[in-house]
C-alpha cells in the first residue's frame, strides 16, 4: 500500500504512481530540460531518483531538493520545465526572472481541477513567489498563506515586477489560512498583457476572519483573458483593475465573503456570464453581458 500525499492507492504499484506523476511530459511540456523539485525525505524519493535522475549536456541535473534550485537550473528560451512534487513549507521568496519559455507545474496525476496535490505553504510575511518572467506558464499548484504579521506588502503570487505578457496562470488554488485580517494580496498583477488566467480559486480559511485585502490587484491590463475564477474572503475588492483594455472577464464568481466585488474599469473590455455576490458591487465600466449581482439583479 502506498500513501502518496494523503491519497491511498491500495495495491497500486509504485512504478505506476511515478509514471502518473510525469505522464504530462508528453502533454504539452517544453522541449528543453525537465527539472524536478522533490524533497529527499519524501517516501518515494529513492525510487523517483533511481528512475528520473539525469545529467544533461550543460552539466545540470534533473532532480533537486529545493524548489528554488530547480528554478535556478532552468534557462531562458530552451523550453525547460520545472515539476514540483509533494508538499513544501517555505519562508523565503521563490523567484524567477526573465526565463522566457519556462513552464512551472505541480505534479497533478489525478487532474484535479483547482490546484492539485503539489502544495506550497508559505510561512513568511513578504512575497511567496515573484514571477518576473514573460512567456511563462504556471500551473497545478496549491498555495497556503499563514504567516504573521501580514501587511499590505504580503503577496502570494507577484507578477508585477515586469510586464507579464504572453503567459498563462492556470489551475491555481491560493488559500489564506491565518495571519492578519484584511491584509495581503493573493495576486499582485501589475499590468499584464496578452495573458490567460484560468481556473483560479482564491479563498480565506474563514470568510469573516483572516481575509485578504484584495484577491487580484492590478494597475491595468491589455488583451488578457480571465476565465473560471472563484474569489472569496476579501476585506477589499475581489478584483481591482482600473484601466483594463480589450480584456475578457468570463465566469468570474465573487463570493458573499468579499466585502467589495469588482472594480474593472475600461469601456473596451467585457464582463461576460459572471456572478458578483460581494457585499458591495464595486464600480465596473467594462461592457457587461449575462452577469448578475446577488439574486437575479443584473450587473450593470
Amino acid at each position: 500500500m502506498i500513501d502518496l500525499y494523503g491519497v491511498t492507492h491500495g495495491n497500486l504499484e509504485l512504478e505506476k504512481v511515478l509514471s502518473e506523476i510525469v505522464k504530462d511530459l508528453n502533454f504539452g511540456f517544453g522541449s528543453g530540460n525537465t527539472y524536478y523539485a522533490i524533497q529527499s525525505t519524501d517516501t518515494i524519493y529513492p525510487e523517483f531518483y533511481k528512475k528520473y535522475f539525469e545529467k544533461y549536456d550543460d552539466g545540470s541535473v534533473s532532480i533537486h531538493n529545493t524548489i528554488q534550485s530547480a528554478l535556478d537550473a532552468a534557462v531562458a528560451n530552451r523550453g525547460d520545465t520545472v515539476v514540483i512534487v509533494g508538499g513544501w513549507t517555505i519562508t523565503d521568496t521563490l523567484t524567477v526572472d526573465r526565463k522566457y519559455g519556462l513552464r512551472i507545474t505541480g505534479e497533478n496525476p489525478f487532474r484535479e481541477f483547482t490546484g492539485g496535490p503539489a502544495e506550497i505553504t508559505y510561512n513568511g510575511v513578504g512575497v511567496a513567489f515573484t514571477l518576473s518572467s514573460p512567456k511563462t506558464i504556471l500551473s497545478d499548484l496549491t498555495f497556503y498563506m499563514g504567516g504573521t504579521p501580514m501587511t499590505t506588502d504580503t503577496v502570494c503570487l507577484d507578477i508585477s515586477q515586469r510586464v507579464f505578457s504572453h503567459s498563462v496562470i492556470k489551475n491555481i488554488n491560493i488559500r489564506k489560512t491565518g495571519g492578519t485580517d484584511a491584509q495581503g494580496h493573493a495576486i499582485r498583477a501589475g499590468s499584464p498583457s496578452s495573458s490567460t488566467f484560468e481556473d483560479i480559486m482564491i479563498t480565506s480559511a474563514d470568510g469573516n476572519a483572516n481575509r485578504w485585502q484584495t484577491g487580484i490587484l492590478a494597475t491595468g491590463d491589455t488583451m488578457c483573458h480571465y476565465k473560471n475564477l472563484w474569489i472569496g474572503g476579501t476585506e477589499g475588492f475581489a478584483i481591482y483593475n482600473p484601466g483594463t483594455k480589450q480584456s475578457l472577464y468570463e465566469k468570474i464568481f465573487v463570493m458573499p465573503s468579499c466585502n467589495d466585488g469588482l472594480t474593472i474599469t475600461g469601456i473596451t473590455s467585457s464582463i461576460v456570464n459572471c456572478r458578483n455576490m460581494g457585499g458591495a458591487a464595486g464600480t465596473s465600466t467594462a461592457i457587461k453581458s449575462g452577469s448578475y449581482l446577488t439574486g437575479l439583479v443584473e450587473f450593470t
